[in-house]
């Protein structure tokens, strides 16, 4: 993804929605550099599938808990 096309995220009317925002980007962005890292890969080598989760700070958890 150009650098350009990167500042139109993380805006939004709520935190809410920068942080979608935000969130959807960096999932554009490593999309992107997973399918170029992919371009060097021969093809016969062996691939996993690795999932990856958001982690919540304290703060999150807290506002969660209701703290």
């Amino acid at each position: 993804m150009p650098h350009s096309d990167f500042k139109r995220y993380g805006q939004g009317k709520t935190k809410e929605d920068c942080l979608k925002s935000l969130s959807q980007a960096i999932e554009l962005m490593l999309e992107d550099r997973r399918q170029d890292a992919l371009k060097s890969i021969p093809s016969d080598a062996h691939r996993e599938l690795v999932a990856v989760c958001k982690f919540l700070s304290i703060r999150e958890i807290g506002h969660q808990k209701g703290i």
